[in-house]
């Protein structure tokens, strides 16, 4: 018999161990019906197949985190009669994984707990696995910019800061008792039906002289530059929470710091892109959120009575909560506040200013090459390897165009991507540009006659081709100039009578109330109440991208020759030439994946994959850029056509999410 080696933390399957011989085992038909269910949800939460063989691995069903079991009901259950190398129990899941020194020790265990109840009531269904994904394991990385020190206080000062809160007080205009907590405001009303404060009209009572100590070890550790001026205590009774919300961007500076009381708790921090880290808070622990996690990534806590935690020894179970009160401390902006032009910006966002001009932005000419070199070109050329496994089917309107075309046609096809429209009309003649080097790597080793080319200055001979497509290009493109030049572009390479499709990224994600694929796949839930949340970017290539893939984020550190920091400093920026300047920075909305657009000039993250090379590397370490789009309102496309002479636009429509154009030039231009 081989004995199991537990390498599941170092990043590794846990495989089962082979039998020495079939032993039997007892499975009624109701267990068995019961089952062939449970294989549908394992398959379908983690791609997961059962075995029809015997292991020394067993799935338990009903035996998870996700429906109220503790690790400690487990071992009960199944250490009794021989003992479990290993239990491992993950959030959000439904069942538990088991690992037995022996297949004969696995097998006794599932004979005799099989459909019986455990003590908390669940009926269990178990089965066998021949392995683990390490992958399972829960990340315990913590957004970036979000500092957590534990036993941050004495136990002393704990209660001093306890006693120093009067609850009782109902008629106190500074006491609140929201829907699932109470609250209670110093230095200044944090206002909840404005999400803001109030800077004119400060509170009687500022900061209690009891917080004087904590404020001044936070202050001398150095984890923020501002000391408060306003606090906010909250107090959750089991079974109370928080929704996830990012503290308003403009009313606060960077660094707010938050004081966990009488209990742990687990908070939840989520990316736009819906990606998410569960922090686990200590009882008087101090949490710092500055950089990302204070302006993009929201928190909030779940309201349920117990808490999915880590044990020492790696695996988790379930803690019930008590009641917890926070203290947390904020410095209220003013108005000289200054920020970097390269990193992540307090600026208003949608929900702040009621409704957002959809075409607020207006980038000037003299850094728009920059944001696109940047936020465009060099991102697809580091994607262009993820990109191009992504992007298989042609959309049919740009095939039928494609095969419309007379037999021996002249075709550009201007921001080919990884070339998937070559080949789809044989017998037409087809040639491709794409400002990627690393696309245009792919289509040559198809054996596609490419070249590197930009669509503001396309290097093919005018008046030459029948037609020419340009799909999902232009919304690259950073200003209305820049667009208007690439129209003017495509037209010049055609012949009198040719025709170019055009196609770009919609800003209505629903017509005729009929919502388009990319908002139908709808993915995790992701800060429903921050639709958007800002980026600055002060420098930042035309490729085919039909339907982005919103994905997991952190801020890469340097993108080509542009530095993105995580944490505010100074307005002031520099130059190639090291001089100061004091351009305002550009504000990009970060687009929330799967949601309605909100503003049409945004960026849109893209998850590189990276081949894991560590023992606790998992999608998190994945890195992530951010990629510049301005997606076109209902009729711009066709406004942007018609300022070119010698153009008629033959058809104008909407093709699940993106605004098409079929021009036709008319005359030959002298």
């Amino acid at each position: 018999m081989h004995v199991l080696v537990s390498i599941f933390n170092a990043g590794f399957y846990i495989m089962a161990a082979p039998m020495s011989a079939s032993m039997p085992i007892i499975i009624d038909k109701k267990v068995k019906k019961k089952l062939q269910r449970c294989r549908h949800t394992l398959r379908k939460l983690d791609n997961i197949s059962l075995s029809n063989e015997q292991t020394n691995i067993l799935c338990v069903f009903n035996g998870g985190l996700d429906t109220g079991v503790s690790k400690e009901e487990i071992e009960e259950a199944f250490c009794e009669d021989v003992h479990a190398e290993e239990i491992i129990m993950l959030p959000q899941r439904p069942y538990a994984f088991i690992c037995y020194l022996s297949t004969e020790d696995a097998v006794q265990a599932a004979n005799k707990l099989n459909g019986t109840k455990l003590s908390n009531g669940n009926n269990i269904y178990i089965s066998f696995l021949k392995t683990i994904p390490s992958c399972l394991v829960p990340s315990t990385d913590l957004p970036p910019g979000l500092i957590l020190l534990k036993d941050f206080i004495s136990e002393d000062y704990e209660t001093q800061l306890i006693s120093a809160i009067e609850w009782a007080n109902c008629d106190n205009p500074t006491q609140t008792t929201l829907k699932h907590r109470k609250t209670k405001h110093y230095g200044y009303e944090f206002l909840y039906s404005t999400n803001n404060v109030d800077p004119s009209t400060p509170l009687p009572c500022g900061i209690p002289p009891v917080c004087d100590k904590l404020i001044s070890k936070v202050m001398q550790h150095g984890l923020i530059n501002h000391c408060p001026d306003q606090l906010t205590v909250n107090q959750y009774l089991p079974g109370q929470g928080i929704p996830p919300h990012v503290d308003t961007p403009s009313a606060f500076e960077d660094g707010i710091v938050s004081l966990s009381l009488g209990s742990m708790v687990v908070m939840e921090f989520h990316h736009p892109d819906g990606h998410h880290r569960s922090v686990v808070l200590p009882q008087r622990s101090l949490l710092v959120m500055t950089g990302e996690s204070r302006y993009i990534w929201s928190h909030g806590i779940t309201p349920r009575k117990s808490d999915i935690v880590p044990l020492p020894d790696s695996s988790m179970t379930l803690v019930k909560r008590e009641t917890r009160i926070s203290f947390t401390f904020r410095k209220l902006a003013t108005e000289n506040s200054t920020h970097t032009s390269e990193t992540l910006i307090p600026a208003k966002t949608a929900s702040e200013n009621g409704k957002l001009d959809p075409s607020s932005l207006e980038v000037p000419e003299t850094r728009a090459a920059n944001l696109e070199v940047t936020h465009v070109h060099q991102v697809y050329n580091e994607i262009a390897d993820h990109f191009s496994r992504t992007r298989h089917s042609p959309w049919p309107k740009v095939k039928e165009f494609l095969q419309s075309l007379q037999d021996g046609a002249l075709v550009a096809d201007i921001g080919c991507g990884n070339g998937k429209y070559f080949g789809v009309n044989p017998s037409i003649y087809q040639i491709g540009s794409d400002r990627s080097e690393n696309l245009i790597n792919i289509c040559k080793e198809r054996n596609f006659e490419v070249f590197v080319g930009d669509v503001m200055a396309i290097p093919l001979r005018s008046n030459t081709f029948d037609a020419c497509i340009c799909i999902a290009v232009i919304h690259h493109l950073s200003t209305k100039q820049r667009r208007l030049q690439a129209v003017k572009e495509l037209v010049r390479l055609l012949c009198p009578g040719g025709k170019a499709l055009i196609q770009v990224w919609a800003m209505e994600q629903e017509i005729d109330n009929q919502e388009s694929k990319y908002i139908r796949k709808k993915s995790k839930p992701s800060q429903k109440d921050n639709p958007s949340v800002l980026l600055n970017v002060n420098n930042t290539s035309q490729c085919d991208s039909d339907l982005p893939e919103i994905a997991d984020i952190k801020l890469k550190e340097d993108i080509g020759n542009t530095k993105l920091n995580r944490t505010p400093t100074n307005s002031k920026t520099t130059n190639s030439d090291n001089n100061e300047s004091t351009e305002e920075p550009l504000k990009l909305a970060v687009h929330v994946n799967r949601t309605s657009f909100k503003q049409q000039d945004l960026l849109l993250p893209w998850t590189k994959k990276v081949k894991k090379t560590s023992a606790k590397a998992d999608s998190c370490n994945d890195s992530v850029l951010y990629r510049y789009y301005h997606v076109f309102q209902d009729g711009e496309l066709v406004d942007l056509c018609q300022n070119i002479d010698n153009v008629d636009i033959l058809q104008y429509y909407y093709d699940e999410g993106n605004w098409c154009v079929v021009l036709k030039k008319s005359l030959l231009l002298t």
